[in-house]
């Protein structure tokens, strides 16, 4: 999307129709009526809109204060509660062998004391996690009653995956089932009305 809106890219890689709305984000200050260097966009770009200086912007967002860095040789525990060290990422589609070389870079790169017999107590540090969010259908489909089971089996069988079963990445790499319906109700901003856009925010090509 940040490429589409730049006018970099026009290879249709959204599930939008038109998204000419995208287009008025790069701006210039100064050059009016003029998207950043329109003469070399495609043609498709030729009357996509713009935003001149003077035009009605989005507010600036209101952020809270940020919290303040605190590094691990000054906290008291080596992982506190409330700042865990948890990666994700998203699968949706049989387990290939991209997954599994992200995964195995996670493994080589992260402190994780997996030579240790108890690495909570030997390794005095946080231990990072690694969170797979998978997806086994449509995004608006509701996951059945057994589908974290049918998940765990599929990874069984699944050669890329099934190394990753072993007991011992048990508290460093958890697979988790993804649910779009439960992932957007989390959202207190989008909880009440993400639902009255209907098909439109789950259309299909």
């Amino acid at each position: 999307m940040l490429r589409l809106g730049a006018g970099l890219d026009d290879a249709g890689r959204l599930r939008r129709d038109n998204v000419d709305y995208l287009r008025y984000i790069y701006v210039l200050d100064g050059e009016g009526d003029h998207v950043t260097s329109r003469e070399a966009f495609t043609p498709m770009l030729e009357d996509a809109p713009s935003r001149k200086v003077s035009d009605d912007w989005e507010h600036d967002l209101p952020l809270p204060p940020y919290s303040q860095y605190n590094p691990a040789n000054r906290q008291s525990v080596p992982c506190p509660p409330d700042d865990p060290r948890i990666f994700h990422m998203f699968w949706a589609g049989p387990f290939t062998d991209k997954p599994y070389m992200a995964m195995m870079a996670f493994l080589f790169t992260q402190n994780l004391g997996l030579h240790l017999e108890d690495p909570a107590s030997e390794n005095n540090v946080c231990r990072p996690q690694l969170w797979l969010w998978i997806s086994r259908g449509p995004a608006d489909a509701m996951p059945s009653d057994t589908a974290v089971e049918e998940m765990y089996e599929e990874l069984r069988n699944n050669a890329w995956a099934s190394p990753f079963l072993h007991p011992r990445f048990k508290d460093v790499i958890k697979f988790q089932l993804w649910n779009t319906t439960e992932q957007l109700d989390s959202i207190p901003e989008l909880k009440n009305d993400w639902r009255k856009l209907g098909d439109e925010l789950f259309r299909r090509r």
